[in-house]
């Protein structure tokens, strides 16, 4: 028996003793992209009207495009190109305040994680060392803003004047997510029949999740990706390699695949024009 055929056996073996735990990981899915959709319109609000049901088409179009980019940078076209009017140039660079605030957290958290165990990421010190290079440089990004020359400074206003509060309410949003993701992983992770401490995986899925946010991924390699980094971050933790890879790529179906489904009937619906 092949090694897909035995995932898949032992998916079908899980869903029979625990349905409800997929069921119930399935249904926390709209949740994950309604708090997406809200960030998004909480950022574009700056620029121009948006409502929910527009943010949400728009992030899930994202999705479907983002599928075909590395590191799902196509997500940016489907919410700026779902708005109808509007500066596009400013709308895309308010859909990065999103994500920013996103990635924020999972540095943040994944930090944490790397400070309690660092041996669950199995780098070794030169690794280390890069990725803590790559994280100084994101945190950066804010004050390189201060040193732009001054004619550019009228195309990234947006940000500079971005009020402080509403992205803290956006970061807010983010942790939310955040915590939906985690939870999402913890019940995929009973589903397949896995005891854990919820400690030591509450670290494994931040450094996980920490580890894929930072490394380039393409297309639908990301779900290997994905699955390999969780099966060794948890492995070096005492959890199963072949389990917890498992229920790093149910989750990604769940959470990916499903909404980019969803949103190929959006897809057509895209504005390429502000006057369409």
């Amino acid at each position: 028996m092949d090694g897909g055929n035995l995932s898949f056996q032992t998916f079908l073996i899980a869903l029979r003793v625990h349905p409800f735990l997929f069921y119930g990981t399935i249904l926390l899915m709209p949740l994950n992209w309604f708090l997406e959709s809200l960030k998004w319109k909480n950022a574009a609000g700056r620029a121009i009207d948006i409502s929910l049901s527009n943010a949400v088409m728009g992030v899930l179009a994202g999705v479907t495009i983002g599928l075909a980019t590395p590191n799902r940078i196509g997500e940016f076209v489907g919410r700026v190109f779902m708005v109808k009017g509007g500066d596009r140039i400013q709308l895309l660079l308010l859909s990065s305040v999103p994500s920013f605030a996103q990635v924020l957290v999972t540095i943040m958290l994944g930090l944490i994680g790397f400070v309690l165990h660092p041996e669950f990421a199995g780098l070794a010190t030169i690794d280390l060392i890069l990725l803590f290079a790559g994280v100084f440089l994101v945190f950066s990004l804010p004050f390189i803003f201060r040193f732009i020359p001054y004619k550019w400074l009228k195309n990234i206003a947006v940000l500079r004047l971005f009020p402080r509060r509403l992205f803290v309410r956006i970061l807010l949003l983010s942790f939310l997510r955040y915590a939906v993701y985690v939870f999402q992983f913890c019940i995929i992770l009973s589903f397949y029949g896995i005891v854990f401490n919820f400690e030591l995986v509450l670290v494994c899925i931040v450094i996980s999740y920490f580890i894929v946010t930072i490394i380039p991924t393409f297309s639908f390699t990301e779900v290997f990706i994905r699955g390999g980094i969780a099966g060794i971050v948890f492995s070096n933790a005492g959890v199963s390699f072949n389990l917890a890879f498992a229920a790093a790529v149910t989750l990604w179906i769940i959470n990916v695949a499903i909404p980019a489904l969803i949103g190929s009937i959006f897809v057509f619906k895209l504005k390429f024009y502000a006057n369409e």
